[in-house]
């Protein structure tokens, strides 16, 4: 007959095996606590798959943990069954689905490399530590003389309530007051400005005292080549210690295994075993990147792509710079999964070792004690390593072997309509179909754009206020216009 412990337990498991280690009985509150942890924080989320493509379109390869989120096999398994399929429903999952509008070309699609291109613009904004530059909301306020726009706005008696921030600390306060003067004296009249301020207090005067402002936030992210990376002395020396340690992996795991199996932890042993088989089959798998890769189809063309989560939101992404850069983090594939036996044969092990993992955990729940701590202990232990697989530092790694380079700057427009008039402006092509789905056309947004490009217009077809909204607003987004030539490109100057 079995022996029993002081908690009434068998204390050889529930499987009627006596381990080869006896280990002291845990009171219940721990054994109860540790046989659930693991089975309630491990699972995966409605997003894993959306992160698991970023991290494989980052490295190019699979790359595995010890202790793989519930469910991540599985969709490892899709990945490399599915192919392109998976690539669309995964990129456009996880509740951060982008679309790009390519001003440019003038087209509209969802990001391609969701995940990847969150990552990488996320490490390029972490990077910048100027605050974002405020731009005009009136024609008097740009051509000021007296205040220059590295300093805080003043409020008028309309205005008050609304959020300003200071403008940009990197750019000289002499240069931007002798630039707004250019722009003023050039391209301003006396005449446009009374428009503006009449209409400006007219407006005020219809809403209250206070101006309503849906403010945006655009962040210019230009993109670039720099020189490759160049091999270091201590490269030979890092292959070396990688080939050790995935010659060293199998070894040391068998060893865990065995003495987590001879402590009656039959549970984590079958976990750590499954890891093993799955990243030895990772290692094997065949993931190549597309033809292509980091490559424009043009010449002589930088891309402008505009990027934000749906129509209506308040913060947007504009890339800028070379092509081949951001056409393949926004618009291509950046791997491609072979149709092989290798890639087969792993993909049938990942969906075994996904069933085997969810049979392990609900075994271990059900038998609490040791096996549970031990479980616990592992989760620990991956919780603690993730810091090298950690979205900013896959996305450091891969910019640093690209060879990419990204200068980012952040911009407050007062309305969107404003801001999409800049960005128009600012490249020039006059190619206005890419901010239909955002502001449909309209007669008004149609003589709005010929007065942005300094256009005739038919006035008669507008009551006053309109024409002065028209030539307010252009005015306004060839203001914004300049300083954000001035701000992204100030290297080229």
């Amino acid at each position: 007959m079995a022996a029993f412990s002081s908690n009434g337990n068998p204390s050889f498991g529930s499987l009627n095996l006596a381990p080869f280690f006896e280990l002291p009985a845990l009171p219940n509150i721990v054994a109860e606590w540790a046989a659930i942890i693991p089975l309630v924080c491990h699972l995966a989320s409605y997003r894993r798959d959306y992160r698991t493509l970023g991290d494989v379109a980052l490295l190019g390869c699979i790359s595995l943990s010890l202790f793989p989120k519930l469910g991540t096999l599985a969709g490892l398994s899709r990945l490399l069954r599915r192919g392109p399929e998976f690539f669309d429903e995964a990129s456009t999952r996880g509740g951060a689905t982008c679309t790009v509008w390519d001003v440019r070309w003038g087209s509209v699609f969802p990001c391609a490399n969701g995940a990847a291109c969150e990552f990488v613009k996320d490490f390029f904004r972490r990077r910048r530590s100027t605050p974002a530059v405020t731009m005009p909301e009136s024609v008097q306020e740009a051509g000021s003389k007296s205040r220059p726009m590295s300093c805080p706005i003043e409020k008028s008696p309309d205005e008050k309530g609304t959020l300003r921030t200071q403008a940009s600390e990197t750019l000289q306060a002499s240069e931007r007051a002798r630039a707004h003067q250019e722009i003023h004296a050039g391209e301003e009249s006396q005449e446009a400005t009374k428009i503006c301020t009449s209409s400006s207090s007219d407006s005020a005067t219809r809403h209250g005292n206070c101006v309503f402002r849906r403010y945006q936030t655009l962040h210019v992210l230009r993109a670039r080549f720099t020189t490759k990376r160049k091999r270091s002395m201590f490269d030979g020396a890092r292959r070396t210690i990688n080939f050790v340690g995935i010659a060293a992996m199998p070894i040391l795991s068998i060893l865990l295994v065995s003495v987590l199996a001879m402590c009656g932890a039959y549970g984590t042993a079958v976990i750590v075993l499954c890891s093993m088989i799955s990243q030895i089959a990772a290692k094997n798998t065949i993931i190549r990147r597309p033809p292509g890769y980091l490559q424009s189809n043009e010449s002589c063309e930088d891309a402008c792509m505009l990027m934000a989560p749906h129509q209506n939101a308040q913060e947007w992404t504009l890339f800028i710079g070379d092509r081949g850069i951001v056409d393949t983090l926004l618009n291509k594939p950046m791997i491609m999964v072979q149709d092989c036996r290798a890639n087969s044969v792993a993909a049938a092990w990942f969906t075994a070792a996904n069933l085997l993992q969810l049979l392990a955990m609900t075994f271990v729940a059900g038998q609490k004690g040791w096996d549970g701590v031990c479980l616990v202990i592992l989760m620990t232990a991956e919780f603690a390593f993730q810091w090298r697989t950690q979205s900013i530092r896959l996305a450091k790694a891969w910019v640093a072997e690209a060879g990419i380079d990204a200068q980012v700057n952040s911009f407050q427009f007062g309305s969107r309509m404003i801001m999409l008039g800049a960005i128009e402006k600012f490249l020039g092509c006059k190619r206005t179909v890419w901010m239909d789905q955002i502001i449909p056309p309209h007669p008004r947004r149609e003589a709005w754009l010929c007065n942005l490009f300094e256009e005739p217009f038919d006035e008669a077809s507008f009551i006053p206020s309109d024409i002065a909204w028209i030539k307010l607003s252009g005015a306004l987004a060839t203001l914004s216009a300049n300083i954000l030539q001035r701000t992204t490109m100030a290297d080229e100057v």
